[in-house]
């Protein structure tokens, strides 16, 4: 039986904490801006030309399965408790501000729009954090081998298109005497005024 297989433990060094901080706070006036717009025209309109009683739920579901996707389920022990919690708090009361003022009348009673919202919010900003503290830079190995890669894929497309511009351009010129010796249907028709 093979064992499992353990993550390498992340560093967290101050500067990397600090960066990861940073694109998390940065990430609450771009989920502010997202949610505003939801609000504000796909949902708003959505309310004035449906009038079906369950219609607000639309917005909740919608948010609650981005959240599940978005959530970093594997990684959200590994990040910084007291850095990620403060976050996702900013984070949360950014979204639920935004929402409560923007979100349309018939939606303001059912307080699932706003948790919902609010945890979309806190799930992209936790994810952002974690892709931050996640990255590792690459190896010289791996540099090299994504160079090679990169340069034997450019190498096939050029000899690709090569190959494709020599039978095309023969076959272009073969066909293209029709064109230029009765361009009077074209070229010489403007003449007169006719296509």
């Amino acid at each position: 039986m093979k064992r499992k297989q353990q993550q390498r433990p992340i560093t967290t060094t101050p500067t990397r904490i600090t960066l990861m901080v940073l694109i998390g706070l940065a990430a609450a006036p771009a989920c502010v801006a997202l949610l505003r717009y939801l609000m504000t025209v796909p949902y708003t309109e959505l309310m004035r030309t449906n009038t079906g009683a369950n219609d607000w739920a639309v917005a909740p579901f919608l948010a609650t399965i981005f959240t599940l996707v978005l959530f970093p389920w594997s990684g959200v022990k590994r990040l910084p408790r007291i850095s990620s919690s403060v976050v996702a708090a900013i984070v949360a009361l950014a979204a639920a501000i935004a929402v409560r003022s923007t979100q349309p009348a018939v939606a303001v009673p059912h307080i699932t729009v706003l948790v919902a919202s609010c945890a979309l919010a806190v799930a992209i900003a936790l994810r952002m954090m974690w892709a931050t503290i996640a990255f590792r830079v690459p190896t010289q190995e791996q540099v090299v081998d994504g160079i090679a890669h990169t340069a034997i894929e450019v190498a096939a497309g050029v000899v690709f298109s090569a190959v494709g511009a020599a039978f095309g351009g023969g076959g272009g010129s073969a066909s293209g005497g029709g064109f230029t010796s009765g361009g009077g249907s074209f070229g010489g028709g403007g003449s007169s005024g006719s296509w």
